[in-house]
C-alpha cells in the first residue's frame, strides 16, 4: 500500500487549510450571548502568560492583481477612508490593551498584512506602528513583518519601518515570466525590483518574496525560471504560492468562462514538487509547506509562520475581516471597512461572528494544520486522548506510509509530500468542515470596486 493508492493524483487536495476553526456568518453570527461570553474571558485570563503571534489587517491597494481574493479595496492615494481606518484600528488596539486577557499576553511575533500596508500613507502607516508600541508588551518580538508592494515600497516607509522595529519585509514578486506578469496585473517592473532591493540591502532586511505556481497556462519551462532566478538572486525566503481561485478574483471569472485554463491537479502536483526538489537541493530548508529559508540567513525565518499553526499560541488578529484565536474564541471581525470603522466609534464589538474553542476543537486544529502546514505534529500538545477520527486516520495513514510516529510527533513523511492537505483533510470533522463551506460561501462573488471604494469613503467620513 502506497500514499498514491491512498490518493489518486487527480483527486489530490491543494486548497490549504490556513484557519481551523473558521468562523463565519451563517452558523456563528455574533448575538449577545457570545458577545457577553466572549467579553466575560477576555477579562478572566489575567493568570495565565498566553504566548500568542498578532496579526494586523490593511484592507487597501493600490490596483487589484487578477489572482486576489483577500478582503481589500482599491483606494486613490489621499482617499480619506485610510485614516479612518486607522483611527478605528487604534480603537481596537485600546480595547484589547484594557482587557485582562491581552494585558497578560506574550506576543512574539507580528505580521502585519493586507491589502498593501504601505498603501497608507506614511502619517498613517507610522500611527499603526506607533499604536502598536503603545498599547502591547512588544518586549519579547522575535520577527515583525510587514507585506509591501514594490509600487508603495518607497525609502520612506522603508525607514519608517526600520525605526519602529519591523525587521522583515516581505513583497509578491510572484513571477519573470513576461506574459503571466500581463495577465496578472502585476505593475512593478525589472528596474523598479532593482531600485527596491537597493533600499531593503541598503537597511539590512534580507530578501524575501512570493512567486506563484500552478498559474493558467504556466508550463514547467515557466516554474522553473521563476524558482531559478529566485536561487539565483540569493532571495532569503522564498515563498510558493499555488494559484487558488476564487472569487472575487477576477481570474476566477477568466477561468470559470473558458477564457483561461488552469493546468491539472496532476500538473499541479508536479509542479510543487519541482520546487520542493529544487530548493532542498539548493540548501533551502523546510518552514512551512509554502516557505524555504536559507540556513545562513535566519532574519528572514518567520516564526510567525509555523506558530500560526500551533495551539501553543493564540492569534489576536485586528483589522477589518482578521480572523483569530483569543481567550478561547475563534472570531472574524467585521469584513466591510465602513461597518468596521463604525462599530469602532461606538466602542465596539468589532466581532461579526465568534464560537467557543474547545479542548476537542484544538487539538483538531492540531492535526489539520500541523499535518497541512507543518507537517507534524508534536504530542506534547496534544491535550486529550486521541478521538476515534484522530486514532483512525492514524491508523490507515501510518499504515499507507503516509505518516511515521516516532515517541516525540506523528509526522509527514517524505513519501507523502505534496499530498499533505489530502492527509490534513483526514482530521476534519464535519462539523468544521461545514462552517469552512459556510465561510467561502460568505465570500462576495463580484466587487464593484469604483462603487465600493466610494460608499466606503462616503461613510468612512
Amino acid at each position: 500500500m502506497s500514499v498514491e493508492d491512498l490518493y489518486p493524483v487527480d483527486r489530490v487536495r491543494h486548497m490549504p487549510f490556513f484557519y481551523y476553526p473558521t468562523v463565519n456568518t451563517d452558523t456563528d453570527q455574533l448575538t449577545d450571548d457570545s458577545e457577553v461570553a466572549f467579553r466575560r474571558d477576555l477579562a478572566d485570563r489575567s493568570a495565565e502568560r498566553r504566548k500568542a503571534i498578532l496579526y494586523l489587517h490593511v484592507p487597501f491597494c493600490r490596483t487589484h492583481c487578477s489572482f486576489c481574493f483577500y478582503n481589500i479595496n482599491v483606494v486613490k492615494e489621499d482617499d480619506p477612508v485610510m485614516r479612518a481606518y486607522a483611527d478605528a484600528l487604534l480603537r481596537e488596539m485600546e480595547f484589547y490593551a484594557k482587557s485582562a486577557y491581552a494585558r497578560g499576553l506574550s506576543i512574539e511575533h507580528i505580521f502585519i498584512g493586507g491589502g498593501t500596508p504601505t498603501r497608507l500613507p506614511d502619517a498613517q502607516l507610522r500611527r499603526v506602528l506607533q499604536g502598536l508600541r503603545d498599547h502591547f508588551d512588544l518586549s519579547r518580538v522575535q520577527d515583525f513583518t510587514i507585506e509591501m508592494n514594490l509600487e508603495t515600497m518607497s525609502p520612506s516607509n522603508l525607514e519608517l519601518c526600520h525605526e519602529l522595529g519591523v525587521n522583515r519585509v516581505s513583497f509578491g514578486w510572484q513571477t519573470s515570466v513576461p506574459r503571466l506578469r500581463k495577465f496578472l496585473a502585476l505593475v512593478p517592473s525589472e528596474e523598479t525590483l532593482a531600485d527596491r532591493l537597493s533600499h531593503l540591502e541598503r537597511l539590512g532586511y534580507p530578501l524575501i518574496w512570493d512567486i506563484m505556481y500552478a498559474l493558467p497556462t504556466q508550463t514547467a519551462q515557466d516554474w522553473d525560471v521563476d524558482v531559478k532566478r529566485s536561487i539565483d538572486l540569493g532571495v532569503a525566503c522564498i515563498d510558493i504560492h499555488r494559484t487558488d481561485l476564487v472569487p472575487p478574483a477576477p481570474l476566477y471569472h477568466l477561468v470559470r468562462e473558458g477564457k483561461l485554463e488552469l493546468p491539472t491537479q496532476a500538473e499541479a502536483l508536479a509542479q510543487y514538487l519541482q520546487a520542493y526538489r529544487a530548493l532542498k537541493d539548493a540548501g533551502y530548508v523546510f518552514n512551512t509547506f509554502q516557505q524555504f529559508n536559507r540556513p545562513d540567513v535566519p532574519s528572514a525565518v518567520s516564526h510567525y509562520g509555523r506558530y500560526y499553526y500551533r495551539s501553543s499560541h493564540d492569534m489576536l488578529a485586528l483589522g477589518p475581516g482578521a480572523m483569530g484565536i483569543a481567550a478561547s474564541w475563534a472570531y472574524m471581525n467585521e469584513r466591510d471597512i465602513a461597518d468596521y470603522v463604525a462599530r469602532a466609534k461606538d466602542g465596539g464589538p468589532f466581532w461579526s461572528c465568534a464560537h467557543h474553542v474547545s479542548d476537542r476543537t484544538w487539538q483538531e486544529r492540531d492535526f489539520v494544520l500541523g499535518m497541512g502546514q507543518l507537517w507534524s505534529v508534536p504530542k506534547s500538545l496534544l491535550r486529550d486522548a486521541l478521538s476515534p477520527q484522530q486514532d483512525a486516520a492514524l491508523e490507515k495513514l501510518i499504515a499507507h506510509g503516509a505518516v511515521v510516529e516516532t515517541p516525540e510527533e506523528y509526522r509527514l513523511s517524505e513519501d507523502a509530500v505534496g499530498y499533505h492537505f489530502s492527509v490534513a483533510s483526514e482530521f476534519q470533522t464535519q462539523e468544521e468542515l461545514g462552517r469552512n463551506v459556510g465561510y467561502l460561501r460568505s465570500m462576495p462573488s463580484e466587487i464593484v470596486w469604483n462603487s465600493s471604494r466610494k460608499r466606503t469613503a462616503t461613510r468612512a467620513e
